[in-house]
């Protein structure tokens, strides 16, 4: 913001803004046009010299080499020539020569210091002689297709050359004055105009309408350019970074491929005339894309403001254009990136080809364009790693062939490593000895055709603390192989104080060889939680660490859960630990719990260790510390090696701890040695359910599975195309694995294997129906398309009549003479339910209401409450109490009749069953007795 508008500096501002149209009155300082050009003017512009000798009438493309030629330039557009009705040009100083530069091209050669000076007061200096100045003449005349007035009608491209120091002064309160007006390097663009690729490094422009810091108002083309300077506005269409009023009054006008760094604020305080003002455009009719706005965006107290722009800003008009969110309170209806976000590598192409990340670290960390990296010398490609580097700033890099050691990451932000590829597999195409180590919780790493191949006692990849997602792109091989069963450590390390998400679109191999997980811990160490959701994964481990769990020797610690919801998993444990669970070794381990929401399985069992469950050891049970597995979706194909069951000769067993009470090998899920469970808060147990796909046609390759009419699939994909190579063969028989690729081989198995609970259920699979019929005796299903005859269940137990006596004098018992209770079944038939039990048997006491009749009929359960009044015989008022009064209030009684059961209840005091003068003197005694 302006802070400097002393009267002495007044004159000079508006003589410099008017000079280019009254240099009749003004020396030139002429240099020769045929200077030779230089990469920076060699003198900033001395707010007087315009030089237009370079200029010829009958040229199309023209360069400027010096301050003072790009001063002249603006002096030719702004002498507009006019034609007199007698035919005379004229213009306003006939001496200079006139163009508006239709068809023409014209470039800058070099970067020009236009000589203004910023101090603590503000700006002040040489005031810019705005090129395409707004005249008087064109006040009213908003919709003058850039033809009223001076508007610039050609090209300027500034070859990404840096314009420093712009001043554009207005002293002038007023919308309406047309020195006010079209204020920026640029003032007005006419519709054939176009003006790209520079960078306006430093200044200030200040203005009522159509103020900006490259264009005013824009008819034209504005691209790929770059403003760094402050913008104040005072009036409608006020101020915008790149242009003020982007017009649609004829051809259509863009703005593309333009950074806005300065502040932009419109100082208007009152709404009429719609002030505004926006980080790219003030107001908008016409075309933003591409672009992003850097700078704050303020008002004095005026709400039409945008990160971007206001006006129209419809997702036809401004696309791919973005602000950072501390810019600007309103959207102005495009999006809001953090700076990580902008600051990330992979933005730049976001942004698109125009754009480049700042891989240098010369820009602040933001993208810029890629023809201004490109003139300034700038990396314009991710820097190579050859390890031993501190990755401190998030981007996409890439790694150096021979790359080894210790590559640290200090950052959060998104951060890309990418490889040579995996090559054949074998060392030669690898990364030898290179890990990668965070040191900072919440990591955002990617990797896209690593290969990582361990040779020494270290983590592959190690992260810390939770939140830390790792993504898998392209095709990777991570693997360590060569060393001892003692090697401590995995391959990905997240331990039990840590999480980690694995997601992405990409293919991960594996080979784990030592005592850590290949996810998870480290030698006595449990793993954090681990979620997958995504990638394709074939992994392979030996010795004693799970592939996907906890490490070795890890019996008394608790793991982290283990979560899956997409993805293709292919892996096969060769030794004690589990393929997802427990670590083996000293008694074995316990997994965490294991979640499978959705994705494709195939684990196979070698030798020892549990599919699904604890880690196993030699000579002890696996199944002892299985845990749980709950199965809500998926397809899970567990194998049974041959080499698990049989030994080398053939004869069964080979491990007796371990042959999962089988004594064949093949597919079975008795190697999940955690009990199947279907959810948390049911806790039913689920049973391998095997559908045949042959029968269905797949839908692009895949099935859509659903139970029981739910509208959620339980699963969607593809059979199980991959296997291990040497499931079905001895030890001594089986095939040679040259490398980690050439573990798996085609599977030509077309079933999907599902898990369902003890019943019958319905199944649809691409909208075919089936019937999968439990069979409790073998823990098996039969599938079908014959629906089967629903079973005859009841489907109520009612209790239909009370009991005959619901009034009890004390001492009495309950009679449960009268009550009927009677089941329905589904098929509308009824059976009368006579065995129940009571709550109280015993003598009734005036404490008891409430008789409670319950039992088991069909295997169903039933319980009614009857309520019931218990009262004290010969108290026939009722008081509590048995007086004189009782034996006349009886006497009534007898005399009336027709007594409810709670005054029979009363009044039969022998208990016969009936009320009579029996009772009365029964009555009299009981009084006597009782000296009342």
């Amino acid at each position: 913001m302006e802070t400097s508008t002393k009267t002495g500096t007044q004159s000079k501002r508006l003589t410099a803004l008017v000079l280019a149209l009254l240099l009749a009155l003004t020396p030139i300082l002429a240099l020769p046009a045929t200077a030779v050009a230089t990469a920076t003017a060699t003198t900033p512009w001395d707010g007087t010299s315009y030089d237009y000798t370079w200029y010829n009438g009958d040229d199309t493309v023209f360069h400027l080499t010096t301050a003072a030629q790009f001063a002249g330039f603006a002096a030719i557009v702004n002498n507009k020539q006019e034609v007199s009705a007698l035919g005379a040009v004229t213009g306003i100083n006939t001496g200079i020569p006139a163009d508006d530069f239709s068809g023409k091209t014209v470039y800058l050669d070099v970067d020009v210091d236009l000589g203004a000076v910023n101090t603590e007061a503000g700006w002040s200096g040489n005031a810019w002689p705005i090129i395409g100045y707004y005249t008087s003449s064109a006040i009213g005349t908003g919709s003058s297709n850039g033809t009223v007035g001076r508007p610039f009608k050609g090209t300027f491209d500034g070859q990404f050359h840096k314009i420093s120091n712009l001043y554009v002064p207005y002293d002038g309160a007023s919308d309406d004055n047309a020195l006010g007006n079209s204020h920026g390097l640029f003032g007005d663009l006419g519709a054939t105009g176009i003006v790209k690729n520079f960078v306006v490094t430093s200044g200030f422009v200040k203005g009522a309408r159509f103020t900006a810091g490259i264009v005013g108002r824009n008819w034209g083309t504005v691209d790929s350019v770059i403003n760094h300077a402050d913008v104040v506005g005072n009036g409608r269409a006020g101020a915008g970074g790149i242009v003020g009023a982007n017009y649609d009054n004829g051809p259509d006008p863009y703005v593309k491929n333009a950074i806005n760094y300065g502040s932009v604020y419109n100082s208007k305080n009152a709404t009429a005339g719609t002030p505004s003002a926006g980080g790219i455009v003030s107001t908008n009719e016409g075309y933003i894309q591409n672009s992003l706005n850097l700078g704050t965006v303020t008002t004095g107290g005026i709400t039409n403001f945008g990160g971007i722009a206001t006006g129209i800003v419809t997702a036809a008009l401004v696309t791919n254009s973005y602000y950072l969110d501390t810019a600007a309170a309103r959207p102005g209806g495009v999006t809001a990136k953090t700076a990580d976000e902008i600051k990330a590598w992979s933005f730049a192409a976001v942004l698109g080809d125009a754009f480049v990340a700042d891989y240098g670290g010369n820009n602040g960390g933001y993208p810029t364009l890629l023809g201004y990296a490109t003139a300034q010398g700038w990396p314009t490609e991710a820097p190579q790693l050859h390890g031993g580097e501190t990755i401190t700033a998030g981007g996409d890099y890439t790694l150096a062939a021979d790359a080894t050691g210790i590559i640290t990451i200090s950052t959060t932000a998104a951060v890309t490593i990418t490889g040579n590829g995996i090559g054949t597999g074998v060392e030669a195409d690898a990364n030898v000895s290179l890990y990668i180590k965070y040191t900072v919780a919440g990591a955002n790493l990617t990797i896209n055709n690593v290969y990582l191949r361990g040779k020494t006692d270290n983590s592959i990849l190690d992260f810390i603390g939770l939140g830390n997602t790792l993504t898998i792109a392209g095709t990777n091989l991570i693997e360590k192989n060569g060393l001892s069963g003692g090697a401590a450590t995995g391959l990905i390390h997240v331990p039990d104080t840590a999480s980690l998400l694995v997601n992405g679109d990409g293919t991960l191999y594996f080979y784990k060889q030592g005592a850590g997980a290949a996810f998870g811990g480290v030698r006595g160490e449990a793993n954090g939680a681990l979620t997958f959701d995504g990638p394709t994964i074939f992994g392979k481990g030996t010795h004693q660490g799970a592939l996907i769990g906890t490490g070795a020797n890890a019996s008394l610690l608790t793991a982290g859960d283990i979560r899956f919801i997409s993805g293709e998993y292919t892996i096969t444990n060769i030794a004690t630990g589990a393929a997802i669970g427990g670590g083996g070794g000293n008694g074995g381990a316990g997994g965490g719990n294991v979640y499978i929401e959705g994705g494709l399985f195939n684990i196979n069992t070698d030798y020892s260790g549990a599919a699904i469950g604890g880690g196993g050891y030699s000579g002890g049970d696996n199944t002892s510390l299985g845990g749980n597995v709950f199965i809500s979706g998926g397809s899970i194909r567990t194998f049974i090696d041959f080499n698990a069951v049989f030994n080398n000769d053939g004869d069964y067993p080979n491990n007796p701890s371990a042959t999962w009470d089988v004594t064949n090998y093949g597919i079975s899920d008795n190697s999940i040695s955690a009990r199947k469970l279907n959810n948390e808060t049911d806790r039913e147990n689920v049973y391998q359910l095997a559908f045949d796909t042959s029968e269905v046609t797949p839908v692009d390759g895949k099935y859509t599975v659903k139970f029981d009419d739910s509208d959620t699939p339980y699963y969607v994909g593809g059979t199980h195309n991959y296997k291990y190579i040497n499931e079905h063969l001895t030890k001594s028989q089986q095939l040679p694995v040259d490398n980690t690729l050439s573990n798996w081989t085609a599977n030509t198995d077309t079933n999907l294997y599902l898990y369902a609970t003890g019943e019958n259920h319905k199944i649809v699979v691409n909208d075919e129906t089936f019937y999968a019929i439990w069979n409790g005796d073998t823990h098996s299903f039969e599938i079908t398309d014959v629906e089967p005859e629903a079973p005859v269940t009841i489907v109520s137990i009612d209790l239909v009549a009370l009991p005959t006596k619901l009034a009890y004098a004390v001492g009495g018992t309950f009679d449960a003479a009268g009550i009927s209770i009677v089941a329905t079944y589904s098929d509308e038939t009824t059976a009368a339910v006579t065995a129940f039990t009571i709550s109280n048997e015993d003598e009734l006491t005036t404490d008891d209401t409430q008789i409670t009749v319950s039992g088991t009929f069909g295997g169903e359960s039933f319980s009614f409450d009857i309520e019931i009044t218990v009262v004290i015989a010969g108290d026939i008022s009722g008081d509590g109490e048995i007086g004189q009064d009782d034996t006349i209030d009886l006497q009534a009684l007898i005399l009336r009749g027709n007594l409810t059961p709670e005054e029979f209840a009363r009044a039969d005091l022998n208990g016969d069953g009936k009320v009579n003068l029996v009772d009365v003197a029964l009555l009299k005694k009981l009084l006597k007795d009782l000296g009342a």
